[in-house]
């Protein structure tokens, strides 16, 4: 039905925004930009988490890479079950996908965005309960530039314990994210006068602590079990085989001067900007394509 709806709209001659997922099956999504082709109709998925400014900030980096390589992701994302009875449709696999097409193709989107690199491998697993609710699940994705990504969610706990983290692992760089609509977040970073430019672009960033390389102390190991892996003469550190220039540790916080519900409203608001200054004929390239929304279909459903 899903599918049958889109198809139909461009048919007729309308624009289309589609609720994630693009479809609940790989046939489905190719049936839809079959129909977008055909008709050169405007479409997109809402994936609006692209449209956070602090996601908008850190997708930037894939391209000038301040921090180096892009190593690690890990997300966890527990989830409430109170609204959803068991005869709720959210467990019908046939109408939702299950968690990972339903839900967790946000996710999928989102490293997708943030690392602009393909799948090369997918595993997944999941949970029962006593009366075959999946509502326990867990993937490993391997990406093409040998980024490595997980992805943990539950929906079987008390609202009161809803809870979203996103950390990102870099060469010379850690990042925590807080909340699936994420609104703040710290991060540690080993930087030199250029890149710490790029950190600075963080909304709302406030640096709790500087210090210059050769100030610093490594404590991740007994004393003379070796020393840090940084030159500090020459201001030269060593992380993943590459080495990088850095003058300084920077450690801080950032965060959006707005609460989730305003944040998710003008997301939506900046999906819809760029969705309709495409069919105005502007010249920028949809920020969420049908084919994005296909590449995290496929991965939700290969992890299912």
């Amino acid at each position: 039905m899903h599918a049958e709806i889109a198809c139909s709209a461009m048919q007729n001659g309308k624009n289309v925004i589609i609720e994630k997922p693009l479809a609940l099956t790989v046939e489905d999504a190719h049936k839809i930009i079959s129909t977008r082709n055909e008709t050169n109709a405007n479409a997109t998925v809402d994936y609006m988490m692209r449209f956070n400014p602090i996601i908008e900030v850190i997708a930037g980096w894939k391209e000038v890479r301040p921090f180096g390589k892009l190593n690690r992701i890990v997300i966890e994302n527990y989830a409430q079950d109170e609204a959803l009875p068991q005869d709720h449709w959210f467990w019908d696999k046939s109408l939702s996908g299950g968690i990972l097409v339903e839900h967790g193709v946000h996710f999928f989107d989102l490293v997708n965005f943030i690392s602009g690199s393909d799948v090369k491998e997918v595993q997944g697993w999941q949970s029962e309960r006593d009366d075959n609710r999946v509502d326990k699940v867990f993937a490993n994705v391997e990406y093409e530039n040998g980024l490595l990504a997980s992805f943990y969610h539950s929906f079987s706990r008390p609202g009161i314990f809803e809870e979203t983290s996103i950390r990102l692992s870099y060469d010379l760089a850690q990042i925590e994210l807080n909340g699936w609509i994420s609104i703040n977040g710290e991060i540690a970073a080993l930087l030199n006068e250029n890149t710490f430019r790029d950190l600075k672009k963080l909304p709302g960033i406030k640096i709790s602590e500087k210090h210059l390389i050769n100030e610093i102390t490594d404590e991740s190991r007994p004393e003379g079990w070796g020393d840090m892996n940084i030159d500090k003469k020459k201001g030269v550190v060593r992380s993943g085989g590459s080495e990088y220039k850095v003058d300084f540790l920077v450690k801080a916080e950032f965060k959006l001067n707005k609460n989730k519900s305003e944040i998710y409203k003008d997301s939506l608001r900046e999906l819809m900007t760029d969705f309709i200054s495409v069919i105005e004929g502007d010249d920028r390239i949809q920020t969420v394509s049908l084919e994005e929304g296909l590449k995290s279909l496929e991965t939700a459903i290969l992890a299912s």
